[in-house]
């Protein structure tokens, strides 16, 4: 429901078409998700037991390692993808527009945003902060509107104005999660706890 609300907003603000580009550029990024798929901290029963037990001090260390894992996976995938789209235009294929690469990039914030924060969803299932979570979801689905209304009202947004509104939406939640996270579980960001020591 909420992926088909969100695509059904950013249609009434960029039209059909663009917005039948952006959800292809998102599928495209889902090949960059399986940097999550191969992180054990992520969907794994061990993962919630530690949850369940209270082991924070366990979780802090698996995630300083799985955010090296990620980030080094992640870069590794970016740099191929870029050495492929060197010799060959990918997205011409797709009969997507100019500037369909700069937006791909934009849609690969959400990746690296989530790998920095840490897998913050999951954890707030885990934890059973799901008020967190649908308050996010509904506030992120309101502030889409006024975007479509902008752009109803005779101005011309662009499909990057578009999402860089929803990566900055997705920062703003991450920051505020991990903040709440981090005063009562003492679950900093991820990036944080790989910088500091213990």
């Amino acid at each position: 429901l909420k992926e088909f609300l969100e695509i059904s907003l950013v249609i009434l603000a960029v039209g059909a078409i663009a917005a039948g580009q952006y959800k292809l550029l998102v599928q495209f990024s889902l090949a960059f998700m399986a940097i999550f798929n191969s992180l054990n901290l992520v969907n794994s029963s061990a993962f919630a037991k530690l949850i369940d037990d209270g082991d924070f001090s366990e979780i802090k260390k698996i995630t300083r390692v799985e955010l090296k894992q990620g980030l080094l996976f992640y870069i590794t995938l970016l740099s191929a993808f870029m050495v492929l789209t060197h010799f060959l235009d990918i997205f011409s294929i797709f009969s997507l527009p100019d500037g369909s690469y700069d937006i791909f990039y934009l849609v690969l914030m959400f990746s690296l945003l989530n790998l920095l924060f840490w897998p913050v969803t999951q954890l707030c299932i885990h934890l059973r902060e799901l008020d967190i979570l649908n308050l996010y979801y509904s506030v992120r689905l309101l502030l889409m509107i006024p975007v479509g209304l902008i752009s109803l009202s005779g101005y011309d947004l662009s499909l990057m104005f578009v999402v860089l509104w929803l990566v900055t939406l997705e920062f703003i939640f991450l920051a505020v999660a991990s903040f709440r996270l981090s005063r009562h579980y003492g679950l900093f960001p991820a990036v944080f706890l790989a910088l500091r020591r213990e």
